[in-house]
């Protein structure tokens, strides 16, 4: 396994995009290294990262309500009868 990944790689791995990396190395949420001309992400800067970001975004058993979408509320809402006044 490797030590480093180039962001393509990175991109790959985890599932987000090139830009998205770049972005989170931007503003400091996710550390890189350059050598050369060669932004490199270790792998496990973007193993933590990842587990943040989803630990981060995780409903907490204490607040989370109904985790039911609106999609499928509406499937079990039963119609109402129209009134043939």
């Amino acid at each position: 396994m490797a030590i480093t990944l180039t962001l393509k790689r990175a991109a790959e791995e985890s599932g987000l995009s090139v830009r998205t990396l770049y972005n989170k190395i931007g503003s400091g949420e996710l550390q890189s290294i350059t050598v050369g001309r060669r932004r490199l992400i270790p792998m496990r800067v973007l193993e933590d990262f990842l587990l943040r970001a989803g630990a981060s975004q995780a409903p907490r058993a204490d607040t989370a309500q109904d985790t039911k979408s609106s999609t499928e509320r509406k499937l079990v809402t039963p119609r109402r009868a129209k009134s043939t006044s």
